[in-house]
């Protein structure tokens, strides 16, 4: 049987890994994430499994997973499908908002437990380090011991694994390949490394995925967003680079009307307008009537192609 499902579909990876059926998969993942650092995990129980309810309601679905192991470690996991700027300030922010929401009130802070978020990019987000397993954890700057054991955070930029199924060594190896080119192998015709119980059951699981009517509409509606974000991933960035040629070449018309009219006060001016109209663009916004923009100062017009351009982010 084929797998036409990609693991790296977000719904798709919280059908198999945030399943309750499925719990030892999920075990054997975190294990190959953590037992090079020491860390063993021997049972995990799934917190926020699908529901049949939510899987109804694509807009109620929730797709990371949320799991705590037999020592009370707390876990964060997902998949990010297209990752953006803004990215590195939502994962702390949820792995905050776990850490916070362990206590009740009148309990001591003693009892809080380690929480590890493990999130896996289809995407690049620290092009600076080309490497795919990177480990975050809270250190002093100088001798680099931790500052607490309870936070850590691993990022997978999944297009960085390149080993071929000859060339894996390992069980993160495994769920590296496995992530990346599970769409499409035949589950009779599985390299001999992949014949391992977990990965077989997942792979499996993911194979049954597309033939249930509910569950093939929802992965096919999260591919439709994956691209609608590429979309807009890319229009992002091809309004930076608008935007950014537009700054070189006011500093360079704007220098040489200053020079020659003083003008450059007008020319910077005429930027912050060009910045602004470019991004009601891309915001299908009604455009600002000229009247409107002409009556508002420089520091005025910066301000608000600075708020449009963050608002641009926000959306990746």
């Amino acid at each position: 049987m084929l797998i036409i499902a990609d693991p790296k579909n977000d719904y798709a990876f919280k059908s198999v890994l945030g399943s309750p059926r499925h719990a030892r998969v999920l075990v054997h993942l975190l294990n190959a994430v953590l037992r090079p650092f020491g860390l063993r995990v021997l049972t995990a129980t799934i917190l926020n499994p699908l529901s049949e309810i939510d899987s109804l309601d694509d807009k109620k679905l929730i797709l990371d997973v949320k799991a705590v192991d037999d020592q009370g470690r707390l876990y964060n996991i997902e998949m990010q499908m297209v990752p953006g700027p803004s990215f590195p300030g939502r994962l702390l922010y949820y792995w905050a908002d776990t850490f916070s929401s362990q206590l009740k009130e009148g309990e001591r802070y003693e009892e809080l437990q380690p929480v590890i978020s493990i999130c896996f990019l289809d995407g690049v987000l620290f092009p600076e380090r080309p490497e795919c397993h990177l480990r975050f954890r809270l250190l002093e700057t100088t001798a680099h011991f931790p500052f607490t054991e309870d936070i850590e955070l691993h990022v997978f930029q999944l297009p960085y694994f390149t080993k071929t199924a000859d060339e894996l060594t390992s069980d993160l190896d495994l769920w590296l390949y496995v992530l990346n080119n599970g769409q499409g192998l035949d589950l009779e015709l599985l390299p001999g490394k992949l014949r391992v119980a977990e990965i077989e059951e997942a792979l499996e699981a993911w194979a049954m995925l597309t033939q249930d009517r509910i569950q093939r509409e929802i992965y096919q509606a999260r591919e439709r967003a994956r691209r609608d974000a590429e979309d807009w991933k890319s229009a992002l960035q091809r309004a930076e680079a608008r935007v950014q040629n537009s700054l070189i070449q006011g500093r360079e018309e704007g220098f040489n009307l200053g020079r020659a009219e003083g003008r450059a006060e007008g020319r910077s001016e005429g930027n912050w307008l060009g910045q602004i109209r470019i991004c009601e663009e891309l915001l299908h916004r009604t455009p600002r009537s000229d009247e409107e923009l002409l009556a508002l100062s420089t520091d005025q017009l910066r301000e608000l192609a600075e708020q449009l351009r963050a608002e641009l982010r926000s959306r990746t």
